[in-house]
């Protein structure tokens, strides 16, 4: 279970470029393998789980293709199906799509953006596995809920015995938003908060909003004015008893919305889905800030954006006991050795290409060298 293994394991599978590809990305980070190995890999409680973390890391932060070929059509036919259209409606004098969920046993439908189908986080389900999800009677947080869809897809699992809190910045994502939650006759339970979560109150963010609708980040100031709050001030202003359920999609924002959540976590335990995939370090952060609590929490990985290496999702759910053993200690020390060894293996490597690839650019100098 050490992730420098599993990940120089792979170079048998791989041509010269992505093989290169991989030798660059394990030094990118060299420093941080045996915190990301003990961290998260090792926690993981399947083998089938670790090799979709692989397979997802080298994805979206080398652009390693690993997934079979089998898979990837599959995948295909089902985003091609998902874009099929219900109709066409004018909110606000602007014409959206509706798009219908029947082929992932829903009966719902959703008014959105041309670009948008929800087949990553509905067909795909990609906050939820066997044993994690949404519960009836739920008091759930959903920040960057965008046009509703999740919020929808939560109240219908839930049979709409449920709360939902939902956090959104850009006005025309919450007009469709508000729109959604009324067309599906859910708005009595979804409140809908025009605000950001973040790790102060009482300060306003001025936030650039980007082309496409979904991909707003906090990271970067621009125009769009919004109030920030944290979680853990809004679950007392609200008077909420317990919160059960937190998913967070915030676009990069993730460490500050759970700094400011500490208190809500700490005390209600609340199951997690929280994305690890919009910052390079999101998976020594997120894991850093999950480690610094008092309660600790079983992990699962889940991967379902095949195209581009987003949608990576770390979910999880508060173990019975607070405290746990410290046994991370001789695992860590094991995982700095091996992967010691693995750098080693790789340096040797790329010397080796190198020798090669430049012997060969030399005599590809020489034969293209004039003759007189």
């Amino acid at each position: 279970m050490n992730f420098t293994a599993d990940l120089v394991a792979l170079s048998v599978e791989l041509d010269d470029d992505n093989l290169n590809k991989l030798a660059g990305l394990i030094e990118q980070y060299r420093d941080w393998m045996d915190r990301i190995s003990t961290g998260l890999y090792s926690r993981l409680g399947t083998e089938a789980e670790r090799k979709r973390f692989v397979a997802w890391f080298v994805k979206r932060w080398a652009n390693i293709n690993t997934v079979s070929q089998d898979e990837w059509q599959r995948y295909a036919e089902i985003v091609q199906r998902s874009h099929a259209e219900h109709g066409r409606e004018f909110l606000d004098g602007q014409e959206y799509v509706i798009r219908r969920y029947d082929e992932a046993g829903y009966d719902f439908e959703l008014l959105g953006y041309d670009w948008f189908s929800g087949v990553h986080d509905i067909q795909f389900d990609q906050y939820a596995t066997d044993r994690f999800d949404v519960r009836p009677g739920d008091v759930i947080i959903d920040g960057g809920a965008f046009i509703g869809d999740t919020a929808v897809l939560f109240a219908a699992k839930t049979a709409g015995d449920c709360q939902i809190h939902t956090f959104e910045l850009l006005e025309e994502n919450l007009a469709l938003l508000q729109h959604n939650i009324e067309r599906n006759g859910i708005a009595d339970r979804v409140t809908v908060n025009r605000v950001a979560l973040g790790d102060e109150r009482g300060k306003e963010l001025s936030i650039a909003v980007t082309r496409l609708q979904a991909s707003m980040s906090l990271m970067f100031p621009g125009a769009l004015k919004v109030p920030l709050i944290r979680l853990d001030d809004y679950v007392q202003d609200m008077g909420l008893e317990r919160v059960d359920f937190i998913k967070f999609d915030i676009e990069g924002a993730e460490i500050p919305a759970l700094e400011g959540a500490r208190q809500t976590i700490e005390t209600h335990h609340p199951r997690m889905a929280l994305c690890l995939y919009h910052k390079w370090d999101d998976v020594l952060t997120i894991l850093a800030f999950l480690d610094s609590l008092t309660v600790r929490y079983d992990n699962e990985f889940k991967w379902v954006q095949l195209k581009l290496g987003t949608e990576g999702v770390i979910l999880l759910t508060p173990k019975t006991q607070c405290e746990v053993p410290d046994t991370q200690s001789a695992e860590a020390a094991a995982c700095r050795a091996l992967d010691a060894a693995m750098f080693r293996l790789f340096d040797g490597y790329q010397k080796k290409y190198k020798q090669a690839d430049d012997l060969w650019q030399a005599r590809k100098g020489q034969v293209a060298k004039p003759t007189h």
